[in-house]
């Protein structure tokens, strides 16, 4: 009952957005493309609070501004005005362009996008991202970006290349000349995807489509962007085998002329100087990689926030030998999920502002694990958030602990 309670309120939620996105004073604001978007962001982040057995201050935030849209068509410009006054409480807003979609390819989104320049009409700073999803980058694309994506997001600060390919016509100066045009840039994702093949057009087959050399070239070599990007995600999607081993390919089928090793990407991040977010995701990380990092988080150790190691093999020893510095004190998020770290590491003390640890089915946590990270007096007083959803671990034997720190929330579903 209480599922069919929830998937009716749902259905009416859509149906409210919807109609209500329809109403004259929200449409002379935003393009009809930007409307859906901004009511899948919605919807998708009431979903996922409205499931969450234990609430963050932010998710409440959000699923009360969500309430009170049911209201009156009336309020959702005083919604919209809302969202943009409390930009904390939303992670973002992103337009997502999709080669594979129906209604949301690159050619579609860049005539759409040229039309209401045309109406010198630009969107307002709600948008923040544009995620770039199997897109085949080639040079009149890149040409796109400069005189139509980048004249119409003026607001943007992410761009997400999800399973991209920068062709070999495409040349790493242009690409580069493409990025410059997001003159409020400051964060940038990479990520490799794997697609489905028809093997002789019958067997279905897993194809990946890695993060283009390419881009990695233009990160490398593009010193504008060294010293503006502030947030750096490389997600490699790595199942057997090692970053040093990966083949690029570019979108022509044929090699890359160079390999990309963790040695290069390790350089190539100590050019930049004010990263504050970096994630190397699913990159086969191994002890032996500790002293590569190391002067990374070395370079960053006063400025670094946000640490993303989840998907990766390793351990408590592997943290203790990367975190050299005496003190990380600006980092606030550490995320270590699927990986062999539990709550035996000493290292946790060094991080004296770390307010969210991000543990999610690491498989070797033990019911102990308030108990042991107590003994940190900075997580006794800092740690808002504990992440440990799909560890198996049994609420009853992990919140008597809870106590023991001030201001913690425990996410365990």
């Amino acid at each position: 009952m209480k599922k069919l309670k929830f998937l009716f309120k749902f259905i009416i939620l859509i149906i409210t957005m919807i109609e209500c996105f329809k109403t004259p004073s929200f449409a002379m604001l935003f393009p009809q493309e930007i409307i859906d978007q901004i009511s899948y962001e919605l919807i998708i982040a009431y979903q996922k609070d409205d499931l969450k057995t234990v609430k963050s201050q932010k998710s409440m935030l959000r699923q009360n501004v969500m309430k009170l849209m049911f209201v009156s068509r009336n309020f959702y410009q005083s919604i919209l005005d809302a969202i943009c006054n409390i930009p904390d409480c939303w992670d973002y807003f992103e337009v997502i362009i999709d080669e594979s979609s129906k209604n949301r390819k690159f050619d579609q989104v860049m005539s759409r996008c040229d039309e209401y320049l045309k109406n010198n009409r630009i969107l307002p700073p709600l948008v923040v991202s544009i995620c770039f999803d199997e897109i085949k980058f080639e040079p009149h694309h890149i040409q796109q970006l400069e005189k139509k994506l980048a004249p119409f997001f003026t607001y943007i600060k992410r761009l997400r290349f999800v399973g991209v390919r920068i062709l070999y016509e495409t040349s790493v100066l242009s690409f580069q000349n493409a990025l410059a045009t997001f003159s409020r840039l400051i964060a940038i994702d990479a990520q490799e995807k794997s697609i489905t093949i028809l093997v002789g057009g019958v067997i279905p087959t897993l194809s990946p489509i890695h993060i283009p050399a390419k881009l990695i070239f233009s990160l490398e070599e593009f010193s504008p962007l060294h010293h503006r990007l502030q947030n750096l995600t490389l997600n490699f999607n790595c199942q057997k085998y090692r970053v040093q081993k990966l083949i690029y390919f570019d979108a022509d089928g044929s090699h890359a002329a160079s390999l990309i090793t963790t040695d290069r990407l390790v350089n190539m991040l100590l050019k930049f100087s004010n990263l504050k977010r970096i994630g190397f995701i699913s990159a086969d990380l191994q002890l032996e990689d500790y002293s590569k990092l190391e002067k990374v988080l070395s370079q960053f150790s006063e400025k670094i926030e946000y640490l993303d190691f989840s998907e990766n093999d390793i351990s408590n020893e592997f943290l203790k030998k990367v975190f050299s510095k005496p003190n990380y004190n600006a980092l606030k998020v550490l995320n270590v999920s699927k990986t062999q770290v539990n709550q035996d590491c000493r290292i946790y003390a060094k991080f004296k502002n770390l307010s969210r640890l991000i543990m999610r089915e690491c498989s070797n946590l033990e019911p102990t694990i308030l108990e042991k990270l107590s003994q940190f007096g900075n997580l006794v007083n800092k740690l808002e958030e504990l992440d440990i959803s799909g560890s198996n671990l049994r609420l009853k034997d992990v919140s008597k602990d809870l106590s023991k720190f001030k201001k913690l929330e425990l996410i365990y579903q």
